[in-house]
């Protein structure tokens, strides 16, 4: 394979990457995954997903620093979760979460009586026709986390249900506010992942589920058991709640749980203790160190996106030693031009032997075709790593610059009276503005290179071809990501201005 393909293959499987990524962020698989432990006996679970509607009930309320619950007094079930430190796009009210079902609750053939009630704390006790039971809530003073706990003296839990829900809270569109649910279980000492979306029919889940998480992008419920549990996807019915269900463990008479209510970010899992709720790969904990220097830069600016631009050239000016040991590649291929066209001329004929030729000849003079393109292609793993991290990050949620109201969505820099395919229904200028500069870098650099004649990378370079696509590509990205790579495009063309002179 020539070097010129070579090129073309890995920016397109880059592109590639981060294009699967994002609708898999955006769009949970509704493939579950290999299950490498049994599954949870259907009979255990109901299929009824009606019957877990809420009634209306009086409430007792508990709060700390971070969250204040609602909960039934007959249902003992948490019915709304309102984040203090958070607020609603719309009404700029702290965010409020309730659903059509318990965000949180122990269900079976119990009659639950409210026994003791404080600030941080509640207590139930209920019975059926073998045991008695005490539930407890109680948040923590220090910690975004709710401990919960259920026991009985008579018998064992395994007539009860643990009950967990989550409704779209957060002002986004379907495209960007998807609900899914991850969990995670320990097989020998090694830990496996389920993700799954909104489901019209029951799902279960592989047993031993240790962490539970229902999410939505920004903000999720995580429940961390300390025994585990078999759990089922509960069938959605209008596509904006999702519900699952576990029974108890059979054999116990006591069942704890932590509970967490607040963002998804990875920082605030972490701060909770619960931040193996989701999936990390290498990549994204390298995006997740960059994020958290980022984060340091943005408590110096006060802006997130003037954080961002900082970052940006930092990186950039980083990597500049090889931006620079590749402009000077690229003169010593426009001194090369001469013996080019000789051998172009002399093989005008034979474009495979011209071609051929031509590498011989940047080979013989220590020069690459690909030096034009070397800077952008190291700039992917960040780039990369960046997304997915940025993709939960709670920073960015309401965060504008300039004309961007929110840094943690496309800029919507208007609203088109019709929906353009692959694009949809709004004008976003920051990836235009981004695959503009990238056009002019890309002249830029096939000029140093050499005429696109005598050059095949410079000819396949030159073009609009990889501008269009990363246009394409960003165009519904977080408007962070395309002003970090705006900026880096920006600053490289600076460079090779300077390196010129």
């Amino acid at each position: 394979m020539g070097s010129e393909k070579r090129v073309l293959l890995a920016a397109a499987l880059s592109a590639i990457f981060i294009s699967v990524y994002s609708s898999a962020v955006l769009k949970p698989s509704r493939q579950p995954a290999q299950q490498l432990l049994p599954v949870a006996s259907p009979q255990t679970m109901s299929a009824d997903v009606a019957s877990y509607h809420i009634l209306d009930e009086d409430v007792t309320v508990i709060e700390s620093r971070d969250v204040r619950l609602e909960i039934g007094k007959s249902s003992a079930a948490v019915r709304k979760v309102t984040l203090k430190q958070f607020h609603d796009s719309i009404s700029s009210a702290p965010l409020q979460i309730s659903s059509s079902y318990p965000l949180l609750g122990i269900r079976g053939d119990v009659r639950w009586i409210l026994k003791e009630t404080g600030s941080t704390a509640v207590t139930f006790t209920g019975a059926d026709a073998s045991a008695s039971y005490r539930l407890t809530y109680e948040l923590n003073a220090e910690q975004p986390g709710l401990q919960l706990s259920v026991a009985t003296d008579q018998a064992t839990l395994a007539s009860l249900r643990i009950i967990a829900s989550w409704a779209k809270a957060d002002a986004l569109n379907d495209q960007q506010n998807r609900l899914e649910i991850s969990a995670r279980s320990e097989d020998n000492g090694k830990a496996r992942y389920f993700r799954h979306g909104v489901s019209r029919k029951a799902k279960n889940v592989p047993r031993g589920t240790l962490l539970l998480s229902i999410a939505e992008r920004f903000f999720c419920i995580s429940v961390k058991s300390v025994q585990p549990l078999a759990v089922q996807i509960l069938p959605s019915i209008n596509g904006h709640e999702l519900v699952t269900e576990a029974s108890l463990p059979s054999g116990a008479d006591t069942y704890q749980a932590k509970v967490y209510f607040g963002p998804r970010d990875y920082f605030y899992l972490r701060q909770a203790g619960v931040e193996q709720a989701f999936a990390v790969g290498t990549i994204s904990q390298i995006g997740l160190v960059l994020l958290s220097f980022l984060k340091w830069i943005a408590g110096i600016t006060k802006n997130y996106g003037v954080a961002i631009i900082c970052f940006s050239i930092g990186i950039t000016a980083l990597i500049s030693p090889l931006t620079l040991i590749s402009f000077r590649s690229m003169k010593k291929m426009q001194e090369l031009k001469p013996k080019v066209d000789h051998v172009l001329a002399k093989y005008k004929n034979d474009q495979m032997k011209a071609n051929q030729e031509v590498f011989a000849l940047y080979r013989e003079h220590k020069v690459s075709p690909l030096s034009g393109c070397l800077p952008m292609l190291l700039q992917m793993p960040i780039l990369i790593a960046l997304f997915q991290a940025m993709s939960h990050f709670i920073d960015f949620r309401g965060k504008g610059f300039l004309w961007i109201a929110d840094l943690s969505l496309p800029d919507h820099f208007l609203r088109l009276p019709f929906s353009v395919p692959l694009l949809g229904p709004h004008l976003n200028l920051l990836p235009i503005i981004m695959a503009a500069a990238m056009y002019i870098q890309t002249r830029q650099s096939s000029r140093a290179m050499g005429s696109a004649e005598s050059n095949p990378t410079a000819k396949m370079f030159s073009g609009p071809l990889m501008p269009i696509m990363f246009g394409v590509m960003f165009y519904q990205v977080p408007s962070g990501l395309v002003l970090y790579w705006l900026t880096n495009t920006l600053m490289s063309l600076v460079i090779y201005r300077v390196a010129k002179s």
